[in-house]
C-alpha cells in the first residue's frame, strides 16, 4: 500500500462527503428558520381555539425537535472537516510541506538543555511540530519530556512495536482523527484535574426531593391553568349557545 495515493484517495472521499454535509446543514438551517416561521403563523392563527400554553408547548417542541436533527447534520459536517484536514496534513507531511503548519511547542523549550536548540527539538519545523496530534496539555508534556529526557532500550523497542502495529490500521487511525480534534489547539487539563480532586459536595436528600419535584409541579400547575382556562371558556361558550337556542325557542310570535 503506497501512502501517498492510499491518502489522496481518502481525502477524496472525505471531501465529498463534508461538501454533501455542508449542503445539507445548509438546507437543514433553512428549513428549520421555515419551520419555525410556521409554527409561530399556525400559533397565531389558532391562538382563540387552542390554549396559549399548548401553543406555545407545541413551537417550543418543534424547534427542539429540528435542533437535535441540525445538531446532528453539525456533528457529521465537523467529523468530515477534520478527516480532511487530517489527510491533508498527512499529505503535507509526506510531501516534506508541514513546517510552520503545527505547534511549535515553544513553552517547553529550556535555553539550558544540552541538546534541545541543537536539535531542533522545538520550534517551527522542529520534531515536535512533526510528530505532536495530542490533544491535551498532558499530552503535549508527555511528548515533549520524552523528546527531552533520555530513554532505555527497551522502552524505545516497545514503542517502534506499537508504531508498526498502528501503521497498517488506517481505520482506527482515521476513527481516532475524526473523535480528537485540531492538534494545533489544546485541552487544558490541569484545570480539569484540580477540579476533579476537589472534594466532593453531594446534594442532600430534600434537594433532591426539591429538584425531582419542581418539574412535575411546573407541568402540572401550567396543564391545570391551561384546562382550567379551555373549561371557563368552554362552559361560557354553551351558555351563551344555550341562552341563544332559548331565546330562539322563546322568541314571541308576531301577530
Amino acid at each position: 500500500m503506497e501512502p501517498q495515493k492510499e491518502y489522496q484517495a481518502r481525502l477524496a472521499l472525505w471531501t465529498q462527503r463534508f461538501e454533501h454535509y455542508e449542503e445539507l446543514h445548509r438546507r437543514t438551517g433553512n428549513l428549520r428558520v421555515l419551520l419555525v416561521v410556521a409554527l409561530l403563523i399556525a400559533a397565531a392563527l389558532l391562538r382563540n381555539t387552542i390554549p396559549l400554553g399548548f401553543l406555545l408547548m407545541g413551537v417550543f417542541v418543534g424547534i427542539f425537535i429540528s435542533g437535535m436533527f441540525h445538531d446532528r447534520v453539525e456533528e457529521k459536517r465537523s467529523g468530515a472537516q477534520r478527516m480532511v484536514a487530517f489527510y491533508r496534513r498527512g499529505l503535507d507531511r509526506l510531501a516534506d510541506l508541514w513546517a510552520g503548519k503545527g505547534s511549535p511547542g515553544t513553552e517547553w523549550l529550556d535555553n539550558h538543555h544540552p541538546f534541545a536548540i541543537d536539535l531542533d527539538i522545538f520550534g517551527t519545523g522542529s520534531l515536535f511540530e512533526l510528530v505532536n496530534t495530542a490533544q491535551t496539555r498532558s499530552g503535549r508534556t508527555n511528548l515533549a519530556q520524552w523528546l527531552l529526557r533520555g530513554t532505555e532500550q527497551e522502552e524505545l523497542q516497545a514503542r517502534q512495536l506499537a508504531v508498526k502495529e498502528l501503521r497498517s490500521k488506517i481505520d482506527l487511525r482515521e476513527n481516532l482523527a475524526r473523535l480528537a480534534g485540531d492538534p494545533r489547539t489544546q485541552i487544558d487539563t490541569e484545570v480539569l484535574i484540580a477540579w476533579a480532586a476537589q472534594p466532593p459536595h453531594p446534594a442532600t436528600a430534600f434537594e433532591r426531593i426539591i429538584a425531582l419535584c419542581l418539574p412535575i409541579a411546573t407541568w402540572t400547575l401550567l396543564l391545570f391553568g391551561e384546562f382550567q382556562g379551555f373549561a371557563v371558556t368552554f362552559g361560557a361558550q354553551c351558555i351563551q349557545t344555550a341562552n341563544g337556542e332559548n331565546a330562539v325557542i322563546h322568541e314571541p310570535s308576531g301577530p
